[in-house]
């Protein structure tokens, strides 16, 4: 997929995330969006972009060796679970 075309999904999707979030917990909404959006002073992404590329990253290795296949794996998924990662990590079983 195309940088541009990936970048819209990803701010769409979070777009997306972060309204219905903010009806329950308007904090949390605030800062998954400021994760993925406020990049800090010197850096040409914000933390949350930077995490995903890595993670992007790490599946197409993945995906070289044949342990991933990229048709299966859903970007929005990825988000998701780096979202988890990063505010929930609770849901992760600790």
């Amino acid at each position: 997929m195309p940088a541009a075309k990936r970048n819209d999904l990803v701010v769409n999707f979070i777009d997306k995330m972060t309204t219905d979030i903010r009806e329950k917990n308007p904090d949390l909404a605030v800062k998954i969006r400021n994760w993925f959006a406020v990049k800090p002073e010197g850096r040409e992404f914000s933390e949350g972009f930077e995490r995903l590329a890595v993670e992007i990253g790490a599946l197409q290795m993945a995906a070289k060796d044949g342990k991933a296949d990229l048709s299966k794996v859903q970007l929005e998924s990825v988000i998701v679970y780096l979202v988890k990662q990063k505010f929930l990590p609770q849901a992760r079983g600790n």
